[in-house]
């Protein structure tokens, strides 16, 4: 059985004991590799306290285990075996639910970062019940997060596939895939 991300809004609260942490390094995720591979952080209060979080969110839940997201200092220290990756470097690494809850986590984290004050008038924002939103103190005008779409597109000939990406991105699959 697939596991599934469940979101969850404020003013929501996680249940008590250990959870799936999100912890972004900039704009990298914190991440544990072992001999099986990458994993997501299951750790509780105290053992995510060793890399100093700081902005906190509680963003839901995978297959009933609370799910946390935070921002950690760029020049902190990482534990043995902890290591920070790009979204991207992760695809493929994580199970469905997990990429998509750090997808979540890495906009939710942007939002709060990036909606302090209001685009109307430069007032201070404030929390909007039960939501992610934010409300103007002085005007009152009203944000959300943005919805980020993305579009996949397949072209083909045949049995022949298009592959491209953006340059910089670097090398992503071998020339020759047959």
């Amino acid at each position: 059985m697939a596991s599934t991300f469940q979101r969850a809004y404020p003013p929501a609260l996680p249940s008590p004991g250990p959870a799936f942490w999100f912890p972004f390094r900039e704009n990298e995720l914190i991440v544990q590799e072992n001999e099986q591979g990458t994993a997501l952080l299951y750790t509780d209060e105290e053992g995510i306290a060793t890399v100093q979080p700081q902005s906190t969110l509680y963003m839901g839940t995978i297959d009933g285990i609370a799910c946390k997201t935070c921002e950690v200092k760029a020049d902190q220290p990482l534990p043995q075996g902890w290591r920070a990756l790009g979204l991207r470097m992760l695809f493929g690494q994580l199970d469905d639910a997990a990429y998509s809850a750090a997808g979540y986590a890495s906009q939710i984290l942007h939002w709060q970062r990036n909606s302090r004050y209001c685009p109307a008038c430069g007032g201070l924002n404030g929390p909007l019940s039960e939501s992610w939103g934010r409300s103007c103190t002085q005007c009152h005008h009203i944000g959300y997060p943005p919805v980020i779409p993305a579009v996949l597109a397949l072209v083909h000939d045949g049995e022949h596939v298009l592959l491209a990406h953006q340059p910089g991105w670097g090398k992503r699959y071998p020339r020759r895939l047959c």
